[in-house]
């Protein structure tokens, strides 16, 4: 299973929250580029990349995205990249700036017809978000619920040529308090019946969290807080088995 570390853009700093909240910020590093380069210097196998202002509804910050993209490119270092992409102009220019591949989450369960062409037109390059509360999908940077549960979207999806599926237990996210067995696995028996690659984030505060993930089945998982806090070792991919 691929271990991979968050990036999450806010005003320009790279930061976690707890629980997707903006006013309980676990973590505030005012130099997002250092805060990359630190993570491609650990030889990280790939980044995940969210752009928080945009998620939030707020002037995106491309500029930085843009930037930090061609610095990850430059060490041939993956990046995903999310937040507030919500036409396939922006997935085209996030693809062109050098984005592995491109999440989508609120835009894309507003509209799965459309969804379903884009993915089609961008075949594997494209990541669908499911953050979920409960088992039902929040949206609009995790302050909506959209109505649809995690299991009927990956039904509805499953035969589109996507790159994966995002899913973020939000309850747990930024928490540090370990990952929600119960809350994951039904998700990844499904998904892995289903054949789609399955990305976890939320909760991951140990090895032994890792180690459940990996058992349940899950492709990729994706570390915030316990990375900038010290929880989890930066030389975490020493071990092969992290990254792939």
């Amino acid at each position: 299973m691929k271990v991979v570390p968050a990036v999450d853009l806010l005003h320009g700093h790279c930061v976690q929250l707890r629980g997707g909240d903006p006013s309980a910020m676990l973590v505030d590093l005012p130099d997002a580029e250092a805060a990359l380069a630190h993570w491609i210097d650990a030889r990280a196998p790939a980044i995940h990349l969210v752009d928080l202002d945009a998620a939030f509804g707020e002037a995106p910050q491309r500029s930085l995205v843009a930037w930090l993209l061609q610095r990850a490119g430059a060490a041939l270092v993956p990046v995903t990249v999310g937040g507030g992409v919500r036409d396939d102009l922006m997935v085209a220019s996030l693809l062109q700036a050098g984005a592995q591949r491109v999440i989508l989450g609120t835009a894309a369960l507003s509209d799965l017809q459309w969804f379903g062409w884009l993915s089609r037109h961008h075949p594997d390059r494209l990541v669908l978000a499911l953050d979920h509360r409960g088992g039902e999908v929040v949206t609009r940077g995790w302050t909506s619920l959209s109505g649809h549960a995690v299991l009927d979207v990956l039904e509805k999806t499953a035969d589109l040529p996507i790159a994966g599926v995002l899913v973020t237990d939000v309850s747990v996210e930024g928490g540090l308090g370990g990952i929600v067995e119960s809350h994951v696995a039904p998700i990844a028996t499904a998904a892995k019946r289903m054949g789609i690659r399955m990305i976890h984030s939320g909760g991951i505060s140990t090895v032994e969290d890792l180690e459940t993930l990996e058992r349940l089945g899950v492709d990729e998982s994706v570390v915030g807080s316990a990375f900038y806090t010290g929880r989890l070792p930066g030389t975490l991919w020493e071990e092969a088995r992290w990254r792939e």
